[in-house]
């Protein structure tokens, strides 16, 4: 899948977890800049990230995640 292709399908994932349907991510886009993407539901994002694209990643990988880019580039990399 593309870049683009998962940031879209990451969107919808966004916008429930954290509550804010009019939310838009981007790749550039950190815990820092969304209101209420704290460490549980950052752990919520994960699991349903997990679910929706059927990868598994470590808690090192996670650890690792710093912005929405890192997440698309891990995905992009367990389904290879």
């Amino acid at each position: 899948m593309s870049e683009s292709e998962i940031l879209l399908e990451l969107q919808p994932i966004f916008q429930s977890v954290l509550s804010n349907p009019s939310l838009v991510v981007s790749t550039e886009t950190t815990a820092h800049d969304v209101d209420d993407w704290d460490s549980l539901n950052h752990a919520t994002l994960i699991a349903k990230i997990q679910r929706h694209f059927k990868v598994k990643f470590s808690l090192f990988e996670v650890l690792k995640l710093k912005k929405v880019g890192d997440i698309i580039q891990l995905i992009q990399s367990s389904q290879a």
